[in-house]
């Protein structure tokens, strides 16, 4: 479309439209995974990888050929920001004392707790032997993401900083303090009154310092030598695909970097939804 007389790209995301493109009449699943040297041109794949996925797409699996899709995806750089946001997300990354090397956890609750993510919760506090009346929490608590890493610490590969995402910054501050992790250097985005949910406040000052922070929490996420998280989450699926890319650049040997599941399913779903 064209705006001002420029060429503008309009991405449409957004709920209502990861459902509809999820029904029935809209099948993104398997048949159009199946048919993705069709369109994968569109995402940026060569002339060679989108034969390479039409001669290869009855053999591979449904999950092999999402996370192929993935790669084109992340590689292709789709979600762009303009200069402005990228220099507010870097100035507020700046203020995170991180090194190269670090871990990340995105600890999603708030409103997810409600609906989406009861069953998983109900379904952890069981396996403890709690039933829902008498579970100590409506969340999960970090120690089931600490314990994620916890092979690290027992091969006496020392965690040194963890960084943690999260729109539960208090109840996560006081986990912290009976983690046992008195070693490691957590961090959280310091702008703590920015990473409650974005919907929360129509104020649109508030909801831009908010886009910052998830903007900012995003790319740590995402760069993060170990990713601890779960894929009940559209922050977690989005995460995967950004961590995911071709080896040696090479189409049919897409992989993720190191990325662990907390709790939920392990499967997360098609890409970009």
């Amino acid at each position: 479309m064209k705006e001002y007389g420029r060429n503008v790209s309009v991405l449409p995301i957004g709920g209502d439209l990861r459902h509809l493109l999820m029904s029935p009449k809209f099948n993104m699943s398997e048949n159009l995974a199946r048919k993705a040297s069709d369109w994968v041109s569109h995402i940026g794949a060569t002339q060679h990888e989108a034969g390479w996925l039409a001669n290869h797409s009855q053999s591979l699996s449904l999950d092999s050929i999402y996370n192929q899709i993935s790669a084109l995806i992340s590689r292709a750089d789709i979600v762009t920001f303009q200069p402005w946001v990228v220099r507010e997300v870097h100035s507020l990354i700046s203020r995170i004392d991180l090194p190269k090397r670090y871990v990340a956890f995105h600890v999603r609750r708030g409103d997810k707790l409600i609906a989406e993510a009861k069953y998983w919760v109900d379904e952890y506090w069981a396996k403890q032997g709690y039933n829902e009346t008498t579970q100590p929490s409506n969340y999960i608590p970090l120690s089931q993401y600490l314990k994620q890493v916890q092979k690290e610490e027992e091969a006496g590969v020392r965690l040194t900083d963890v960084y943690i995402a999260t729109d539960d910054q208090d109840t996560i501050k006081q986990e912290i303090k009976l983690s046992g992790f008195s070693n490691v250097s957590f961090h959280m985005n310091p702008d703590a009154s920015s990473t409650v949910h974005l919907q929360s406040d129509m104020e649109c000052s508030k909801r831009y310092s908010r886009t910052i922070a998830a903007i900012a929490d995003l790319n740590l996420l995402s760069q993060s030598e170990i990713f601890v998280g779960e894929y009940n989450s559209n922050w977690g699926r989005l995460v995967h695909t950004a961590r995911t890319s071709f080896v040696d650049g090479m189409i049919g040997t897409a992989r993720q970097f190191d990325m662990r599941i907390a709790f939920g399913s392990e499967s997360r779903g098609i890409p970009g939804t």
